[in-house]
């Protein structure tokens, strides 16, 4: 008898033990990057809260577990606030925060709160998310750009892909940007000449922000036509090393991140595949898609004010079709598709003194799609019916600039440069037709 109270009160214990979190983070100002000291963090619901250091940084500890509103304030900047940041034990929560600069009238002040945050150079038809509000949206799946479907101006091209239509305009007038690196798509099984596809590459759980413009984007995005959707990645734990398996429709993915040199940098990887393949395999399907990607981001202080990125994203997809009789195949009942794609970069950031900031980035893009449409003769060969080998690359470099020397005036400026290359080899063989 003693025991079984011995062991029920350890295990209450245990249970008890490690019942608060903490929330920790950088704050910076919304057009300069420089780091934000002094700025009031409070714990919504809570007494708990904190002032940011001269580095920008934060941290606030023992939290109760939950869900939970954090606020940011500051003299001289609009008031932000991250909603429903989960707090759970032996692993912190972590915020980038970036405040826009507001002018003060001492007459006196009125404080707002605002729950959605907007792109700075972006006047009208555009949305700022991040990640919990990407998690709470009821028919997104996780997926940035089905999200953006319910979104003012913008339809879905299919109900089978996450392809948006803005405006009017055709699917490949859409811009997609990962940490300043265009993608020319971000899906497996995507279509060459489109952005859009079943399955997003990109790791959610890596998303920090999403800016997405519908409409009135600044020039520095380019001659996109219909809509800008601007992704930035978050940073990786820079006090310990982590790690994580998620599961979804998409896929079962395993998530690992940590810090570098006792925090001067950090890292990012993980690994994503496809598992439905394991469980309809022996259903009698004809159609099985497999696809797997990797994704990574290093991040490393060079000094205070220079900071060196990479990020990489590569996806590959296959998927074969096989005894398939039907009368529109005309005797070409297979079908073999195999994709890679591929996109990656580095940047380099210099924040000079208070007032300015530089981004140099290179980067490029590689998709190669192989399609094989095939008979079985008689004596169990293959006979090719229709193939094609479709290749697509580009490297880029681009540079900007901003310099503000007060609250009134802005100077920004940059340049891109671009090389693209495609290649499209198909062969279909005679018809009586």
């Amino acid at each position: 008898m003693i025991e079984k109270i011995l062991l029920i009160v350890s295990l209450s214990m245990s249970l008890l033990i490690g019942e608060t979190g903490s929330v920790t983070g950088s704050i910076t100002d919304l057009a300069t990057q420089q780091p934000l000291s002094g700025v009031n963090i409070i714990v919504e619901g809570t007494v708990l809260g904190a002032a940011s250091d001269l580095d920008g940084n934060f941290t606030v500890q023992d939290i109760p577990n939950g869900f939970y509103h954090v606020r940011f304030s500051a003299i001289g900047y609009k008031p932000l606030v991250k909603l429903n940041i989960r707090i759970v034990s032996n692993r912190p929560a972590i915020i980038r925060a970036e405040l826009e600069q507001q002018a003060v009238e001492l007459e006196g002040v009125t404080v707002t709160r605002e729950y959605f945050e907007k792109e700075k150079d972006a006047l009208v038809s555009s949305r700022t998310v991040d990640l919990n509000e990407i998690r709470r949206d009821p028919a997104g799946a996780i997926d940035i750009q089905r999200m953006m479907q319910a979104l003012p101006a913008v339809v879905s091209a299919s109900d089978q892909q996450n392809e948006i239509v803005v405006r009017g305009g055709s699917p490949g007038e859409n811009l997609f940007l990962m940490d300043n690196i265009e993608i020319s798509n971000s899906n497996h099984f995507g279509v060459p000449g489109s952005g859009g596809g079943p399955i997003n590459m990109i790791n959610t759980l890596f998303i920090d922000r999403v800016d997405f413009m519908a409409g009135a984007f600044p020039a520095k995005y380019g001659d996109k036509a219909s809509s800008v959707m601007d992704i930035s990645l978050r940073e990786g734990n820079r006090t310990l090393h982590s790690q994580d398996i998620d599961m979804s429709m998409a896929g079962i993915g395993i998530n690992v991140e940590g810090p570098i040199r006792d925090g001067q940098g950090s890292y990012m990887t993980s690994y994503r595949k496809s598992y439905l393949d394991l469980i309809i395999a022996n259903t009698g399907l004809a159609a099985i898609p497999r696809y797997w990607s990797f994704q990574s981001k290093l991040v490393y202080d060079l000094a205070p004010t220079d900071k060196l990125m990479f990020n990489m994203v590569y996806g590959n997809d296959a998927i074969k079709l096989e005894g398939e009789n039907s009368a529109w195949s005309r005797g070409a009942e297979n079908v073999d598709v195999k994709g890679t794609q591929s996109a990656y970069g580095m940047t380099y950031k210099k924040l000079w003194g208070k007032h300015g900031l530089t981004n140099l980035t290179v980067g490029g893009t590689h998709a190669k799609f192989l399609y094989d449409v095939y008979r079985i003769n008689n004596d169990g060969q293959k006979e090719f019916y229709a193939d094609q080998d479709f290749l697509e690359w580009d490297v880029q470099a681009k540079g900007d600039f901003l310099w503000k020397p007060n609250h009134t005036m802005e100077i920004s400026g940059g340049f891109d440069w671009k090389q693209l290359g495609v290649n499209n080899d198909s062969w279909v063989s005679t018809d009586t037709v």
